[in-house]
């Protein structure tokens, strides 16, 4: 009977720990509308880089127009998407995560939630 509670209440506990962990990544899969931006590269993630779409535009190369619903919400590379320069008030950033481009596009005029 021994033999069978320790692996089970050891099992217990690893579930807990996955569950939490699947809450964690699903948190962090939905992004909310408003995600922060970290102004400066945090010590623990040295790989990762958030600059100014107008410090370096080239760096923007994505092939289309963005769809302005997605203003405010972090796209990924594949998305294809892009910001116009002539949009002065959207305050865009881009981030390199392991040679990956992710693009965060922020605009207090625009909430509306990508679908």
């Amino acid at each position: 009977m021994r033999r069978v509670s320790l692996p089970f209440s050891s099992q217990k506990s690893q579930s807990s720990n996955s569950s939490s962990d699947d809450s964690r990544r699903r948190k962090l899969d939905a992004v909310p509308p408003h995600f922060p931006l970290p102004e400066e590269p945090r010590p623990e993630d040295p790989k990762v880089r958030w600059e100014s779409f107008y410090d370096n535009p080239k760096a923007f190369r994505l092939q289309e127009m963005v769809n302005i619903q997605k203003a405010g919400f972090l796209i990924k590379q594949g998305e294809s998407s892009i910001v116009s320069m002539q949009t002065k008030p959207w305050d865009t950033r881009w981030c390199v995560v392991d040679g990956a481009l992710l693009f965060y596009f922020k605009s207090k005029d625009l909430n509306a939630y990508p679908q």
